[in-house]
């Protein structure tokens, strides 16, 4: 893909080179990598060979600094191999998250270690401040459980670290969106493990994906990710002809959104959970999620939902309600600089039919934004 600098002045693509393959079915292995830097009228300002300094490492993220660097996170990767079962069985091992900045002119690659503590990491992003430093931030929990905190470090442009922070969520903050029905169960789950001296188990968030690391003026940086996961259904039926078909349902769901705000030592300053519920069917969420859009010290959330979640439907009629909740318009969520929010109708769309594809919409520039609505017949 072709990035682009924050400031919009440059533009970075990478092109790999791999090897001959010898036989057919032979898995391509890169050899090294071409990549070409241009300025903001597209002239080509450098190109050049690179390899990463390892045989394999998994980038999670990519992103070309103002200053001409480009910076890639991740982590390497190895095979072992699980002997403890009769069939041996192959699986791939992670390494520390790592962050790698190429000169593109040298070729020079330095490696910047992001310290995690022995936390497990669930879930994170970086961002490049104004500096040329370094902001590494994501979402936190136990190795085989949910996420029960966030952490942030920060790291000067010499890759230097200017000190981080990790912090677990209150239960209540977890909680709020709980049902009561959910809560006893967890409360009737743990007066079992306390009556057999066992560990209580701790509520958690599940399956949640960073989407978004913004950095502020007033110095702050905002945290926001997005409950993310996917349910498949199938079902096997016998039709009016006595024939046996199965049919498959792929639903995707795209749910609460937490917002954490921290100051630049890294404490929080304050945290919020967007109420958001988005499901749709077998079309990979094309039309789901949202984007965010930066305003000052404000950060707007902007994404598809029923306008009967946007107006107030006392006193209408089921028929009313029923239509309120088949129209789609786009609403945005105003996350002020003191974390409190406030939803409101954006805009209706004038032609039926009409959605936003969040996922390609993109906050521009200061004063402009694009945004990509789509028809359900294209």
């Amino acid at each position: 893909s072709f990035l682009i600098s924050e400031d919009r002045e440059l533009g970075f693509v990478a092109e790999s080179v791999y090897a001959n393959q010898e036989e057919k079915g032979e898995a391509l292995k890169t050899v090294s990598t071409i990549g070409r830097l241009y300025d903001g009228n597209m002239k080509l300002l450098v190109e050049n060979n690179y390899e990463l300094p390892y045989e394999s490492f998994y980038v999670t993220s990519t992103k070309l600094g103002n200053n001409g660097l480009v910076y890639m996170a991740g982590y390497q990767t190895g095979t072992e191999v699980d002997k403890s079962r009769l069939r041996k069985r192959e699986y791939t091992t992670y390494g520390n998250l790592e962050i790698l900045v190429l000169e593109l002119e040298s070729g020079d690659i330095e490696v910047l270690e992001v310290d995690i503590e022995d936390r497990e990491v669930k879930g994170f992003t970086f961002t490049i401040n104004e500096d040329d430093g370094i902001i590494v931030s994501g979402l936190i929990g136990k190795e085989s459980g949910g996420i029960s905190g966030t952490f942030y470090s920060r790291y000067d442009a010499n890759l230097k670290s200017k000190g981080s922070n990790f912090e677990d969520f209150e239960e209540d903050f977890i909680t709020q969106g709980w049902s009561d029905k959910a809560k006893k169960k967890l409360d009737k789950k743990n007066d079992k493990k306390k009556k057999k001296g066992e560990k209580e188990t701790a509520p958690t968030f599940y399956q949640y994906i960073v989407r978004d690391l913004i950095v502020k003026p007033d110095g702050t940086t905002c945290l926001l990710a997005e409950q993310y996961y996917m349910r498949v259904v199938t079902r096997t039926y016998t039709d009016s002809q006595g024939n046996t078909r199965t049919t498959t349902t792929y639903y995707y769901y795209y749910k609460d959104v937490i917002a954490v705000n921290f100051n630049a030592e890294g404490e929080i300053l304050w945290k919020s959970v967007i109420d958001k519920y988005q499901v749709s069917t077998n079309d990979g969420g094309y039309y789901s999620s949202f984007f965010s859009v930066v305003d000052g010290n404000e950060i707007s959330i902007i994404y598809n939902d029923r306008e009967s979640n946007s107006v107030d439907t006392d006193g209408m009629t089921k028929q009313q309600k029923k239509k309120l909740k088949r129209k789609t318009v786009g609403v945005r969520v105003l996350i002020d600089s003191e974390g409190q929010t406030s939803k409101e109708k954006l805009f209706e769309f004038e032609e039926g039919g009409l959605r936003l594809v969040p996922k390609i919409c993109e906050d521009a520039d200061e004063e402009m934004v694009f945004m990509y609505a789509r028809g359900r017949k294209g």
